[in-house]
């Protein structure tokens, strides 16, 4: 039930609130409000997936990467710092999931950014475009991360469907007809980021 209330607000363009006083704002003005409460919240919100965490340290980072290499879990993705790792059940369809993170000046993980892709994506196979991967990850990050999404419309991109969990924030949206883009940003230290604005 809870899938089918999030796809029917992903697609109607609507947003999931439990703030009855926002209800009547517009998407993005819900949106800001809500990414201020995140710059201002003194409680932690860092988890993201594999064990990996918002604010670890540079070497930590690898050192649990290296881990989960040798578990099998993730592979190099052909450049700097990406890795793959495989979602062959969690999407409707067998999908790839590369992830490269942030470290900023910091030497500490800022942001995560990760790129989703179904792996039979082909020009015409349309059942594996970004427009119906969208939905299948906001689905599955709802599964994951709970809490309260905010669709909102963006002239560039569609629209962006984006929470904010005390620090972390998480913004997803189609990058072309094959990518979907997420980005997970520890607002305690890039509290002027919004709505995944470093695009990549």
């Amino acid at each position: 039930m809870r899938k089918l209330i999030f796809l029917f607000a992903l697609l109607g363009g609507l947003t999931l609130t439990s703030c009855i006083n926002d209800a009547d704002l517009p998407p993005l003005e819900r949106y800001e409000k809500a990414h201020a409460r995140g710059v201002a919240s003194k409680q932690k919100t860092n988890d993201f997936f594999l064990g990996l965490e918002l604010g670890i340290a540079k070497r930590e980072y690898y050192d649990r990467c290296t881990v989960l290499n040798k578990n099998q879990q993730i592979t190099m993705a052909g450049g700097g710092n990406a890795v793959d790792h495989q979602l062959p059940d969690e999407l409707d369809r067998p999908a790839t999931m590369t992830f490269a993170p942030d470290f900023g000046d910091s030497y500490t993980v800022e942001a995560m950014d990760v790129l989703f892709s179904y792996v039979d994506w082909s020009p015409w196979n349309k059942n594996a475009h970004s427009d119906k991967l969208l939905k299948d990850v906001a689905e599955w990050m709802d599964e994951q991360y709970g809490g309260e999404w905010i669709v909102v419309p963006h002239e560039v991109l569609g629209s962006i469907v984006t929470q904010v969990n005390n620090n972390r924030a998480i913004a997803i949206w189609m990058k072309d007809s094959q990518i979907v883009q997420a980005r997970f940003t520890d607002l305690s230290v890039l509290p002027e980021e919004k709505l995944g604005q470093k695009i990549r």
